[in-house]
C-alpha cells in the first residue's frame, strides 16, 4: 500500500493536479475532485439546489417539474447532472470536446461518480452505456468524450460497461434551432441498438454523456433500452442547461450539445 501512495505522490510532483475550473495547480486529492478552494466556494452543485424531478435542470420555483417535463413524456426514468452549463465549467466542457483536452475526462468523471454514488448505494445499477457519436464527429475529433467519461465511471463504480451499445446510423441536422418536438422527430430512426437484448433485459442502466439540453436524444436512446427490456434508465451528465437559457447559447456551445 505504501508503494502505491509513494508512486502516486511521485506522479503528482511531475504531473500535478489542476483545478477543473480555473486550471490552477492544486494539492493532490485522492478523490479526484480537482477543484481549488476559491472555485469550490463559487460553484453550485445541483444536488444542493432544487431541480426538476425528471430532467434534473435547476428550477427557480417550487414546482416539482420544469415546463418541458410537465408537458412531455420521457422514456428515461430520471436525469441528473453535476452542474449547470455556464461560466468556468462551460469553458472546461468546450476544451474537452473541441480542443483535445482529453485529460479533463478524469476530473469530470470523478464529479459524476460523486453525483451518482448515493443513488447507486440506494438502489444499485447493473451496467453503464454511453451516447454514440456520429462518424463525422469521430473523424474530426478522434475520440468520443462520452465514452471516456462512461468508461471511467464504470471502473469507479465497478460495473460492466458496454462501449458501443448504440450506433448512430443517420446523420442529423443540428438541433440548436429546433423545439423539443422537432428535436424528437429529428433524431427519430437516427440510432439503433448494437448490443444483445438479453444483456439489457431487467437491468438498471446508467446512460452517460457530457451535457443535457432538452433531453430529446436521451429520450430516443432510452426508448431503445426500454424496448429491449431495461428496468430503469438514469441519464447522467456532467452539466445541464437551464431551459430558459437555451436561446442564449452560442453556436459554438450548441454545435455538439444535442443530448
Amino acid at each position: 500500500m505504501w508503494i502505491k501512495r509513494y508512486f502516486t505522490h511521485l506522479l503528482s510532483l511531475f504531473f500535478p493536479d489542476r483545478c477543473l475550473f480555473c486550471d490552477e495547480v492544486i494539492k493532490h486529492r485522492g478523490d479526484g475532485l480537482c477543484i481549488c478552494d476559491d472555485c469550490r466556494k463559487k460553484q453550485t452543485f445541483l444536488e444542493q439546489v432544487h431541480t426538476c424531478a425528471f430532467c434534473g435542470c435547476p428550477l427557480s420555483s417550487d414546482d416539482r417539474l420544469c415546463n418541458t417535463c410537465q408537458t412531455h413524456t420521457h422514456f428515461f426514468d430520471r436525469a441528473v447532472s453535476c452542474m449547470t452549463y455556464e461560466n468556468e465549467i462551460r469553458t472546461a466542457i468546450l476544451k474537452f470536446k473541441f480542443y483535445h483536452r482529453i485529460d479533463l475526462y478524469r476530473p469530470m468523471a470523478a464529479f459524476m461518480y460523486r453525483r451518482v454514488l448515493p443513488l447507486h448505494k440506494e438502489s444499485p445499477f447493473d451496467l453503464v452505456v454511453c451516447a454514440p457519436q456520429t462518424k463525422t464527429s469521430h473523424v474530426e475529433r478522434g475520440y468520443n468524450q462520452a465514452h471516456l467519461l462512461a468508461k471511467q465511471l464504470a471502473k469507479d463504480l465497478m460495473l460492466p460497461y458496454i462501449k458501443e451499445a448504440f450506433l448512430k446510423i443517420k446523420e442529423t441536422p443540428k438541433q440548436s434551432t429546433l423545439s423539443y418536438r422537432e428535436r424528437m422527430k429529428n433524431v427519430e430512426h437516427a440510432f439503433k441498438l448494437n448490443t444483445p437484448i438479453p444483456s439489457l433485459r431487467g437491468k438498471r442502466i446508467i446512460l452517460v454523456d457530457d451535457v443535457l439540453t432538452t433531453g430529446a436524444t436521451a429520450d430516443s436512446l432510452s426508448k431503445h433500452l426500454k424496448r429491449a427490456g431495461a428496468k430503469y434508465v438514469l441519464i447522467l451528465t456532467m452539466t445541464t442547461t437551464e431551459k430558459d437559457r437555451l436561446k442564449k447559447l452560442t453556436a459554438e456551445d450548441i454545435a455538439e450539445i444535442t443530448f
